[in-house]
């Protein structure tokens, strides 16, 4: 595993987004990727809710003329088309010509894991998947980061069982089927406790 970590502010976000791929000597091996940031809702920015836009604006910079789609996958009963555009995500589709994709509504293929089949979406076969999480606490497992941003690739009914079936060994299970080529965690503002914004002294972490 490769692990880099750069310190970074909203304002700097752009060069720091630029020496972390330097630090971890990232190369993109396909034309297309498969962005999967972490917005689980329409929420007020600079809370530490969700990915900031300014994070994957400022990767997609870095690798112009490929084909993009942001997809996102959001908690049961919302409207991902809604959250991504609210969050300012469609900004950032208009500046690198990405399509904006909900989850819920993608192409899928069925896998096997240890608790049964799960269907995936397509553009992990057909594109290279970039995991872009945000650093926050969550009530039931600790943190989420890049593990558990991937719950936002599953089916509204996989989503229900995962928590029956209990969360923490479910997300394990998960980055067992699943590896992203590049896991990016947003820390420039996180979140600590229900409400409590934590500045996470501006950090921007690699896992692959």
């Amino acid at each position: 595993m490769t692990v880099g970590i750069v310190r970074a502010t909203l304002d700097s976000v752009d060069s720091s987004m630029a020496e972390l791929m330097h630090l971890i000597g990232y190369e993109p091996q396909r034309e297309a990727f498969f962005v999967k940031p972490n917005v689980p809702d329409s929420a007020p920015p600079g809370q530490g809710l969700y990915t900031d836009p300014a994070v994957v604006d400022a990767f997609l910079k870095l690798f112009p003329g490929r084909s993009v789609v942001i997809g996102e996958g959001c908690v049961v009963s919302r409207d991902a088309n809604i959250a991504l555009r609210k969050n300012g995500y469609a900004l950032v589709a208009e500046r690198h010509n990405a399509t904006l994709v909900n989850l819920d509504q993608a192409e899928r293929f069925e896998v096997t894991w240890p608790h049964g089949q799960l269907n995936l979406p397509a553009y992990l076969y057909t594109h290279e998947y970039i995991n872009i999480a945000k650093m926050k606490t969550h009530v039931q497992t600790g943190v989420t980061l890049g593990i558990k941003n991937q719950k936002g690739l599953l089916t509204p009914a996989d989503k229900r069982r995962f928590h029956r079936q209990g969360l923490d060994e479910c997300i394990r299970a998960l980055a067992e089927v699943i590896q992203p080529t590049l896991t990016i965690v947003d820390g420039i503002v996180a979140l600590e406790g229900d409400d409590a914004i934590h500045d996470g002294q501006g950090r921007l972490d690699h896992f692959s």
